[in-house]
């Protein structure tokens, strides 16, 4: 066996030799070459990579959230978007007897913008079809009639005849100096359409039938009046009613001497008077005030003579033979009936009554005719080789 020779020496463990292509002429050339293989590796980690139609961020760039991280929100609007527009707010209205602060709706722009056709472009034609251009036709009036409206109670809302009665009688129960002789008030259905059909002209001054035998009521003679008118969101039948009665402070009843205006609150607390009948209606504008709900109370036998509003002294120690005392005030069965005058309403009340049904039905029958015409005007435009008859 021939002898064999040392072993050839191991190369170290590492990346392959590179090739230097420097020589003397042109030295440092392998430095520049370096820097700018390092600066294309950086441009290619930068780079995102695409996998089967996914996007990839690179390893090194920080995730988008990391778990447990609230995700990140952006403002929907600007802050000039934000700030309501100028004379959005309205202002509150002054009623009758002082100041009752109501807020006006107030509303701006509503709804995310709507997309459309990129700026320049116009839209394609045949966009707008025949149905499209009948519901905007309509859209206004079907949105009349089907919008929220304002509404305030009839005079038949047994919540609202509840208020009322029972607002007037806690007063009168309370007057000082106690009633001797102070009756009880009951609902009254024929004062209540006198109040309802004076309200409805939306003016802001006295009936003028009050004192006309028959032209408010079918039985009394005469026939007391109290009005409140206000913003419709700042209504309230109590918060109306104690206006009036807050008139207590002009009054000084020794001296049977009023200092300002008393004459609602002397109403509210008269004796006789055991019939009331009250109403509001919205109208437009009365007593300057838009949007207004005009709220109206009459009262039987009518009170504001020349002398005090009852007779001071122990409650119900002078009420009328037959009367039962109740809450501090005189009651009779008898007075007390409720009675409904059925057929009974102002000689002077002309206008005509419309209540939400008759309108819902007014709108529908006239959409239905516009829509009939315009059906048949398209069939005889689309479809000339049809006769019709009409």
């Amino acid at each position: 066996m021939a002898g064999a020779g040392p072993p050839a020496p191991r190369r170290p463990a590492g990346p392959p030799a590179t090739t230097s292509s420097s020589s003397p002429e042109h030295p440092g050339h392998d430095d520049e070459d370096a820097e700018h293989q390092h600066h294309r590796d950086h441009r290619l980690l930068r780079r995102p990579q695409r996998h089967g139609g996914r996007r990839h961020l690179p390893a090194n760039e920080p995730p988008a959230r990391r778990e447990g991280e609230a995700p990140a929100r952006l403002p929907l609007t600007s802050p000039a978007a934000q700030r309501p527009p100028a004379g959005s707010r309205r202002r509150a209205a002054l009623g009758l007897g002082g100041r009752f602060p109501g807020e006006g709706s107030g509303r701006g722009g509503t709804g995310p913008p709507q997309a459309g056709p990129p700026s320049g472009e116009a839209p394609a034609a045949g966009a707008m079809r025949p149905w499209a251009a009948v519901a905007a036709a309509l859209w206004p009036v079907l949105r009349a009639a089907a919008g929220p409206l304002p509404t305030v109670p009839s005079i038949t809302d047994k919540t609202f005849i509840e208020d009322c009665v029972r607002t007037h009688n806690d007063f009168r129960a309370e007057v000082q100096p106690a009633a001797s002789n102070m009756r009880y008030l009951t609902w009254d259905a024929a004062l209540a359409r006198t109040a309802r059909a004076w309200a409805n002209k939306c003016i802001f001054k006295h009936n003028v039938y009050l004192n006309e035998k028959h032209q408010c009521h079918p039985n009394f003679t005469s026939v007391g009046e109290n009005i409140w008118v206000g913003s419709h969101q700042a209504f309230r039948v109590a918060d109306a009613i104690k206006m009036w009665y807050d008139e207590v402070k002009f009054y000084i009843f020794a001296m049977q001497k009023c200092t300002k205006t008393c004459s609602h609150y002397t109403q509210v607390v008269w004796d006789d008077s055991y019939k009331i009948g009250c109403a509001v209606t919205l109208c437009k504008q009365v007593a300057g005030i838009q949007n207004a709900a005009n709220f109206i109370c009459n009262y039987s036998p009518s009170g504001n003579l020349p002398r005090r509003p009852y007779i001071e002294g122990r409650s119900c120690s002078k009420c009328a033979k037959g009367d039962t005392c109740e809450n501090k005030l005189c009651r009779n069965p008898e007075r007390d009936k409720i009675i409904s005058y059925p057929r009974w309403h102002p000689p002077w009340e002309f206008s005509f009554l419309c209540d939400e049904a008759c309108i819902a039905v007014v709108v529908l029958r006239a959409s239905l005719m516009f829509l009939a015409f315009v059906a048949v005007y398209f069939i005889k435009k689309h479809f000339t080789n049809m006769h019709m008859s009409t």
